[in-house]
């Protein structure tokens, strides 16, 4: 069990540490979560060889139904100078990138955000899910903390079941904007996803009472 110092848990096999980082394992994943975030891992022994045995051949079923904020990908992207002929133009975004590291104003900041979501957005339609969740790392790199940005790779990160990596990203980002309710779904959500339900109907139960969502109370009620 990793406590964090926020008050919440997590409940995973921690594979291996450092100075900088604690190791877990999920489904035959390895993730990494921050150790400045961690209060104190106590562990405990494995269990039985003969349980073990038991579930190894059994494929964990993906979580399905899980309350989710509105989806990153309906802004609409037709005429957008990101996309060239069918494909993603890198020379522009790289261009992008250059602008904003000579000079980090709002207005290239914003072209910068902008470009990479329509990149993502585009990844995700033609389904590569994992490439628009670099495109939208890319951006947290050059604008750190930015909440949309936040908002759509935890998004993605949730519904592409990578939950300790959701965690990671969710649980700073909760504590900057509490008052924010999709950060609060997206983290109950991967909470769920870990199987950790005290902690996923706590954040649950922190969205609704910022704001209402039929499907958040539909969530907890269960």
């Amino acid at each position: 069990v990793i406590y964090l110092k926020n008050g919440r848990k997590i409940v995973a096999a921690v594979a291996r540490e450092d100075a900088r980082q604690i190791y877990l394992v999920r489904e035959g994943g390895e993730y990494a979560l921050l150790r400045s975030l961690v209060e104190r891992v106590e562990k405990s022994p494995p269990p039985a060889a003969e349980e073990s045995a038991g579930e190894s051949s059994e494929t964990p079923e993906p979580v399905r139904d899980l309350p989710l904020p509105p989806p990153p990908i309906a802004e609409e992207i037709s005429g957008s100078p990101v996309i060239k002929d069918g494909i993603i133009d890198e020379g522009y975004l790289r261009q992008l990138d250059d602008e904003f590291s000579r000079r980090p104003s709002a207005e290239n900041q914003q072209r910068l955000k902008q470009g990479y979501r329509e990149a993502a957005i585009f990844q995700v339609r033609k389904g590569d899910a994992e490439a628009a969740i670099d495109r939208y790392r890319h951006v947290l790199r050059s604008v750190p903390h930015d909440l949309s940005t936040t908002l759509a790779l935890g998004y993605l990160l949730v519904t592409q079941n990578h939950f300790l990596e959701a965690m990671d990203l969710l649980l700073p980002a909760t504590d900057r904007k509490p008052r924010s309710g999709d950060l609060h779904v997206l983290l109950g959500s991967a909470f769920y996803g870990m199987e950790n339900l005290d902690q996923a109907i706590a954040e649950w139960n922190k969205a609704l009472d910022i704001q209402d969502n039929p499907k958040v109370r539909e969530a907890v009620a269960k």
